[in-house]
């Protein structure tokens, strides 16, 4: 098991690597997370996974979806990159 630090700091590489200019993240586990709604990902991958979100360099002011990265808790592999479904 992949500990928070660990899948923070996977998070961060990913973004970086797929042209994101975050600052950092801040991991959770799946089962933290309120409401989830990222497509293509069977709720068995998330069910033992970290979801970390991106926190921007500067403030965004306007109205958006988070960027998530969700990673497997068992092994660190990144299983999706991208919009968080959850503007407004």
């Amino acid at each position: 098991m992949i500990k928070r630090e660990q899948a923070e700091q996977i998070a961060l590489d990913s973004l970086r690597a797929n042209g994101y200019a975050c600052h950092s993240t801040h991991a959770v586990r799946f089962d933290e997370v309120g409401r989830l709604n990222v497509w293509g990902v069977g709720i068995d991958a998330l069910m033992n996974s970290w979801v970390a979100y991106a926190v921007d360099r500067e403030p965004v002011l306007a109205i958006r979806s988070s960027t998530v990265v969700i990673i497997a808790g068992d092994d660190g592999r990144v299983i999706y990159v991208g919009s968080a479904h959850d503007e407004g």
